[in-house]
């Protein structure tokens, strides 16, 4: 019984919350409810539940949730919704979703899983790595991934370190670091990872063969 009275706590929360017509949606997230992974996305983060926006299509705006029953187990979606230059957080279920919030749920679970696949001749831990960091700079299926030693600038004292490198067709807007955000766009053909060998821990990354627009 405890388990039906907070769902239906939810969703009268959710309701008295409401929702503005006008407001722009920055990021999302999924969760299994009563307890699960949540999976987020909508910014730029490191490696683990964090899912790059490229497999994501967030709404236009954030529809009026419903109204929600009762239910044992279900899942949350939540929008993080910018408007009047506020962040504000939108709530969808345990229980019941819009069509267009359900469809969002199973995109990001989607691009999580998508992260998961292995790459031929790459260990796993470093096939994620190297999956994510290419989704995050807008190309999900790279064209080749290597790893090798760490290169010398990257030593650290009494830890060995390896290198990703990652080449395909890769994209960012507003990146900075050298090149002016201002001017819109920048397109890079290597990507490079630096991890622990043995936490396999990130501790660098870069890009090179880089042009504006």
């Amino acid at each position: 019984m405890k388990l039906l009275r907070i769902a239906a706590l939810a969703g009268l929360a959710v309701l008295l919350a409401g929702c503005g017509s006008h407001a722009e949606v920055v990021g999302a997230s999924v969760s299994s409810w009563p307890q699960g992974n949540r999976f987020i996305t909508g910014a730029i983060r490191p490696p683990g539940l964090n899912v790059p926006p490229v497999f994501v299509k967030l709404p236009s705006r954030a529809p009026r949730p419903l109204a929600q029953g009762t239910c044992r187990r279900g899942t949350i979606v939540e929008l993080a919704v910018y408007e009047h230059h506020r962040l504000r957080t939108v709530r969808y279920g345990p229980c019941r979703r819009p069509p267009a919030i359900e469809a969002l749920g199973s995109s990001i679970r989607a691009g999580h899983a998508t992260l998961q696949r292995p790459l031929p001749g790459i260990p796993l831990w470093a096939a994620r790595h190297a999956r994510w960091y290419a989704a995050a700079w807008n190309d999900p299926e790279p064209d080749r991934v290597t790893l090798g030693p760490g290169s010398p600038d990257m030593e650290i004292p009494g830890r060995k370190v390896e290198t990703i490198t990652i080449r395909g067709h890769f994209s960012c807007r507003d990146c900075g670091v050298g090149l002016d955000p201002d001017e819109g766009e920048i397109r890079c053909s290597t990507l490079t990872v630096t991890a622990d060998a043995r936490t396999h821990d990130v501790v660098g990354s870069g890009r090179s063969v880089c042009r504006k627009g």
